[in-house]
C-alpha cells in the first residue's frame, strides 16, 4: 500500500487558500489574490504562474513566468462537461473556485 501525502491549506479572512503547505508546514505553494480575484501561485521552487480567468470567473489559461505560451488551457462544453489542454511533462493542477 502507498502512503499518500496530506496537505494543510492556509485560508485568508476571505476565505481564500491563501498558502498549501505539507503536515510540517514545509514546501509551501502560496497563491496571490488581487481584488477577490486568483491571479497567480508560486510553487515550491519560487516558479510563478498567473491565471487568467474568462467573463464568468473560472481559470481559463495558466501563463508561467517568462513565457509566451500557455502553461494550461482549458476548455468546456454545455452542461458541465470539460477539456483541459497542458504543456507535456506539466504537473499544475488548477483549483477551480
Amino acid at each position: 500500500m502507498k502512503k499518500g501525502t496530506t496537505k494543510l491549506y492556509w485560508y485568508g479572512v476571505s476565505g481564500a487558500v491563501l498558502v498549501e503547505t505539507d503536515t510540517a508546514g514545509n514546501n509551501p505553494t502560496e497563491y496571490v489574490f488581487f481584488n477577490g480575484k486568483r491571479i497567480a501561485r508560486r510553487d515550491p521552487s519560487g516558479t510563478v504562474y498567473y491565471y487568467f480567468e474568462d467573463h464568468l470567473g473560472t481559470s481559463r489559461v495558466v501563463v508561467q513566468a517568462g513565457q509566451n505560451a500557455a502553461y494550461h488551457e482549458s476548455d468546456f462544453y454545455p452542461y458541465a462537461g470539460g477539456r483541459d489542454r497542458q504543456q507535456p511533462g506539466a504537473k499544475l493542477q488548477i483549483h477551480r473556485q
